[in-house]
């Protein structure tokens, strides 16, 4: 789910559940289905093992997703509380270097 998003399964849960929000930092909600519980329910395993490779940074939350250091800089920066969540790639230029 987070690396083939292109898959039909994908793009159904990522619209129903997650919308703009990363799959690390959503709150599980009584109603959501047993397949999206499951994922949620075991998403602390997976966050264990899962660092993005930045490449354009379009589908890594700069804030929430684990993608440079020891852990998401939100953890580090616990002082971060802009309800907005940036995308890596906008720290980058237009060439994809970083600003």
């Amino acid at each position: 789910m987070l690396s083939d998003t292109d898959k039909l399964w994908c793009r159904v849960l990522q619209t129903k559940y997650l919308r703009r929000n990363s799959l690390f930092n959503w709150s599980l909600k009584r109603n959501s289905s047993h397949i999206w519980k499951s994922i949620c329910k075991n998403r602390k395993f997976l966050k264990k093992g899962v660092k993005w490779n930045v490449d354009n940074g379009e589908k890594i939350y700069l804030w929430c997703d684990w993608w440079c250091g020891q852990h998401p800089l939100a953890e580090t920066y616990t002082s971060q509380k802009d309800n907005v969540l940036p995308k890596v790639n906008s720290i980058l230029d237009e060439e994809g270097i970083w600003d």
